[in-house]
């Protein structure tokens, strides 16, 4: 059974949930950005303290500082693989967007004067946001395989 028969279901059950989506998404991924950034950067300043204490740490400062600079290494590597801040900007984006589509939609304004061709209108500008935002992901994230015989 089709869930999005008319305006009020698409608007209800494919935009209003995706903009929820969205915006749930980008939260949760930003959170995870700044909490990685800022363990990294307390890390990062601890590595001298812990040089400096060393002596007062029976000679152990120096394998914390190493430990701390492995884990800056670390969270770092994972932090760029898993691009959350490009992300999460990007479903905040698109997430606005849709909601922008959405009030227009609502108000009749915009592309959206033209009351018989409205929903298509509104269909069409929506779907082409989230299908940009899908192609935008998958350019972060799958990398096609490099040539090695084009030197």
């Amino acid at each position: 059974m089709n869930s999005l028969r008319t305006p009020e279901e698409y608007l209800k059950n494919r935009v209003v949930n995706q903009i929820e989506w969205y915006d749930r998404k980008s939260g949760i991924l930003k959170r995870r950005y700044r909490r990685m950034k800022v363990i990294t950067i307390c890390l990062g300043v601890l590595i001298p303290v812990m040089i400096v204490l060393n002596d007062l740490l029976a000679g152990m400062g120096s394998y914390i500082a190493a430990v701390f600079g492995a884990a800056i290494s670390a969270m770092e590597g994972i932090s760029g693989m898993l691009k959350d801040k490009d992300t999460f900007l990007s479903y905040r984006a698109t997430s606005e967007s849709l909601l922008r589509e959405q009030m227009m939609y609502t108000t009749l304004s915009g592309p959206y004067q033209q009351k018989e061709s409205a929903f298509q209108n509104f269909v069409s500008n929506c779907e082409q946001i989230m299908g940009g935002e899908n192609g935008m992901w998958r350019d972060r994230f799958v990398q096609e395989p490099k040539d090695d015989t084009a030197k």
